[in-house]
């Protein structure tokens, strides 16, 4: 405010009389009576520092020489890596617009953590130049916050797992972009009877244990979710042939069936899938039926036919 409240001529005054150093202390004034965080750059490329407050060092954990060093004295060092050409831009479009600007991103601390800020920043003009006054506030927690609500909203609380919801709308997104794959529906033979000879809480062990074999054994970029009880569904992107999938739900299959018969010494419990979607033109029926696998080739993935595929489905097994 001190800065921008000058008239031309005082600045040309200060800048003949005292030169730059009266106009670094006037940063410095800045910085340190402005409440919160606060950095003063000037308006060129990288945002050289002409001051920072004691707040945003601490904040930072670093001394100002010891900032100095680690960032060439430039706040776009400051930036996180992957954050620096979306700040830039973003700053750059909204300066052209007004002499103002507001953005969400990370910066690093001295020990490399990751704090999420919300910087507000102004220009004022000087006569050799322009500077950036910019205030930074820590929004680590809200984001934080944030993140663990949308996490809750998608998963399965049980397994971690995506949900049901989730679990379709990107199914759903992957379609719209004519990606193809092959969706399964599984569930677990006898679990009722677990539930009722083992107790509720071995039930539920065995529904994480067999949502961790999924994860492990079908990669990370098939959809995995728990639809309800003990349901599962898994959505394979095209990415390899249909005996490479088959083999996966193999050895998931297998591997709880033998964790079953160690872990409580119950018979005949094992994972059932279904492929009940499939976009591929041709089908090895031969191991599909090996592993006890219904197929619907002619079947579309959608939120809209979702639950008709698995009624239809499920009324063929059930014959």
């Amino acid at each position: 405010e001190v800065i921008i409240a000058m008239n031309k001529l005082q600045k040309k005054y200060i800048k003949h009389k005292y030169g730059d150093v009266i106009m670094r202390k006037l940063a410095e004034l800045i910085t340190n009576t402005l409440p919160g965080e606060i950095i003063v750059c000037c308006y060129k490329e990288d945002y050289p520092i002409c001051s920072i407050n004691d707040k945003l060092l601490e904040k930072l954990g670093y001394t100002e020489e010891e900032l100095t060093e680690a960032t060439g004295n430039k706040m776009m060092n400051l930036v996180y890596p992957e954050d620096r050409e979306m700040v830039k831009q973003n700053i750059t479009q909204q300066l052209c617009c007004k002499k103002e600007y507001e953005l969400e991103f990370r910066i690093t601390g001295k020990e490399k953590n990751i704090i999420w800020v919300k910087s507000a920043g102004s220009i004022a003009d000087m006569e050799d130049g322009r500077i950036l006054i910019n205030s930074v506030t820590d929004i680590t927690k809200y984001i934080e916050r944030e993140k663990m609500l949308e996490k809750e909203a998608e998963s399965d609380p049980l397994t971690g797992l995506y949900n049901r919801k989730k679990a379709i709308c990107m199914i759903n997104e992957m379609s719209s972009h004519k990606n193809r794959g092959i969706l399964f529906v599984c569930d677990i033979d006898n679990f009722k009877s677990l539930n009722d000879t083992e107790g509720h809480v071995r039930g539920d062990a065995a529904l994480i244990y067999l949502a961790g074999l999924m994860k492990r054994h079908a990669g990370s970029e098939v959809v995995i979710s728990r639809i309800g009880g003990d349901e599962y569904m898994l959505f394979f992107p095209e990415r390899e042939n249909i005996c490479c999938i088959l083999e996966k739900m193999k050895k998931i299959q297998d591997d709880f069936a033998d964790y079953m018969k160690e872990k409580y010494k119950f018979e005949g419990t094992m994972m059932d899938e279904r492929l009940i979607g499939e976009y591929k033109d041709e089908i090895k029926y031969e191991l599909a039926d090996s592993l006890g696998i219904e197929l619907a080739p002619d079947a579309v993935v959608g939120i809209s036919k979702e639950q008709d595929l698995i009624k239809k489905t499920r009324a063929k097994i059930d014959k």
